[in-house]
C-alpha cells in the first residue's frame, strides 16, 4: 500500500489529536477530575509543547466549553460543558 499525501496525513493526525484531547477533557469533567496540562497532552499526542498550545487554541475556538485555567507552567485545560 502506497503512503498517502504527507500534508493530508499530517492533518488527519492533527484532527485525531484534537478529538482525543476533547474526549479526555470531557471524561475528566464527567468524573470531576482535574483538566489536562500541556505535558499530559504531549504524552498522548506526541506533539511538542508549542504544537500543543496551537492545538488547544484551535480547539478552544471550535468549542468554547474548552477553557484554559491559570498561566504558565501551572495552567490546565478543562471542559466546562
Amino acid at each position: 500500500m502506497a503512503a498517502g499525501h504527507p500534508d493530508r496525513d499530517r492533518r488527519i493526525d492533527w484532527e485525531a489529536a484534537k478529538t482525543r484531547c476533547l474526549s479526555v477533557l470531557r471524561q475528566r469533567a464527567e468524573r470531576g477530575e482535574a483538566g489536562l496540562s500541556n505535558a499530559e497532552i504531549r504524552q498522548f499526542t506526541r506533539l511538542d509543547r508549542y504544537q500543543v498550545v496551537r492545538l488547544m487554541k484551535e480547539l478552544q475556538r471550535e468549542d468554547p466549553a474548552v477553557v484554559r485555567e491559570g498561566v504558565g507552567k501551572g495552567s490546565r485545560y478543562r471542559y466546562h460543558g
